[in-house]
């Protein structure tokens, strides 16, 4: 063995070992022939983990079969609507009303990782979010990704939200079989909208000629997740990298797999499907909060107007780390009951504290969600749109900051809103969410 090749090991081995000596469980790991299911190497494959952007390979899944279907086509549009707005960076920042092909809304899905776009895709296909949400999980279940759980298509942090590396793999042995059509998509390195042109999140496109894709995901719950590719003389191979410490690391730990697979040719003799998920029940995900995301810990408090629709409210509270995780708690009980909804802690002027809410909801569905939980003695109650805003800021519409769609200067400034007088809020100056 080489003295380069064995370094680029044990660098792997050391960022692989520090992550999971930080968090006393190791990363989950797969390495699978795309063609048979067989696994090469499985560590932890079945360990629950949030998935992050993981989630839009699910979301594109069902576009893939909403085109098949001849429910959509490439060249359809499709219009942005104030929920896709409103969803937080990373985004590509088009107005309410614009209209986007679904040929242009899944390169920015796959290649650029936008949210708000993930939201106009599902509302497409579903109807609504809440719908999408629910065929996400009817499709995990008929794949047999029985690790897996989603509550929104983009992957934004919800500690509902939950998969295993084993269930990454048969989504992207799925799209690779069934979808072939779709493969250009992976394998884009950048993505042109309007005059902007923007790199793909995948490094190994741009840093390895046999990669040929999939999706990279963050959350700072997470780390850093990536679902990766690659061929070598017409054998395909997937790899699963949960929960790495960087973007880099990520990437040199699925190359230095993959490369492994191509050169070694030995394999565990078994299907994927013969692995086992960990019961995510039972067993809550590791957090690399506190590893990847050291200086950027702090619970994020909502501020006037980012509370959207209807809110179950679960109570208040001193501290936004003591409602964080009552809210997390309340969440995960809701697991199952109700597909809608975002997980929010938010100021509370009336009391000086903060309160934990799931926002994003309408009446019927906020008063379900209280009915479910005070059935089980947890306190709860439907709040009106607007509740959270002190009087004088009642029509306040604040949004989130475009992280795409304008030039960097730009966006250092409120955007310009037609057909009012009132003064909007500085949007620029609030930082962005994971990505």
């Amino acid at each position: 063995m080489s003295r380069t090749r064995l370094r680029s090991i044990l660098g792997a081995l050391v960022i692989l070992v520090g992550a999971a000596g930080s968090t006393a469980r190791a990363n989950p790991l797969l390495v699978i022939d795309a063609a048979s299911g067989t696994v090469i190497r499985a560590d932890d494959a079945g360990v629950p983990w949030y998935p992050a952007s993981l989630t839009k390979l699910m979301t594109g899944y069902l576009v893939f079969h909403a085109i098949r279907d001849g429910h959509l086509a490439l060249d359809t549009k499709i219009t942005v609507s104030a929920n896709a707005r409103a969803q937080p960076p990373s985004k590509i920042g088009l107005p309410v009303g614009a209209e986007i092909t679904v040929g242009k809304a899944l390169e920015a899905l796959i290649v650029r990782s936008a949210n708000d776009i993930a939201v106009v895709l599902a509302e497409a296909v579903g109807g609504s979010e809440e719908r999408f949400v629910k065929l996400m999980n009817a499709w995990s279940r008929r794949l047999g990704m029985s690790g897996s759980y989603f509550a929104n298509p983009h992957g934004l942090p919800d500690p509902r939200q939950v998969t295993t590396a084993r269930d990454m793999g048969l989504l992207a042995t799925a799209i690779i079989k069934q979808f072939p059509e779709h493969a250009g998509l992976f394998t884009m390195q950048d993505f042109q909208i309007g005059k902007s042109k923007l790199r793909a999140r995948n490094s190994l496109l741009r840093d390895w000629a046999e990669a040929d894709g999939m999706k990279t995901g963050f959350i700072c719950a997470s780390g850093y997740n990536l679902v990766a590719s690659a061929t070598r003389e017409g054998r395909r191979l997937v790899a699963v990298v949960l929960g790495a410490t960087s973007g880099a690391a990520r990437s040199q730990v699925a190359k230095q797999m993959l490369m492994d697979g191509f050169s070694n040719g030995t394999s565990s003799g078994r299907s994927v499907t013969d692995y086992t998920n960990g019961g995510f029940f039972q067993r809550m995900p590791t957090d690399m909060k506190p590893v990847v995301c050291k200086q950027a810990a702090p619970v994020r408090v909502a501020k006037p107007g980012w509370v959207r629709g209807w809110a179950a409210d679960f109570g208040r509270f001193a501290s936004a780390e003591s409602a964080d995780s009552a809210l997390t708690d309340t969440m995960l009980a809701l697991r199952n009951v109700i597909y809608a909804g975002r997980g929010q802690v938010v100021a509370d002027y009336r009391t000086g504290k903060v309160a934990a809410v799931m926002s994003s909801l309408d009446a019927d569905q906020a008063r379900q969600v209280c009915a479910h939980l005070t059935s089980k003695s947890i306190a709860c109650r439907a709040a009106e749109p607007k509740y959270f805003l002190p009087p004088d800021k009642a029509d306040v519409d604040e949004e989130e900051t475009d992280d795409v769609a304008a030039p960097a200067k730009a966006r250092a400034k409120p955007a310009a809103r037609p057909k009012t007088t009132k003064k909007p809020a500085a949007a620029g100056k609030k930082k962005s969410a994971a990505k």
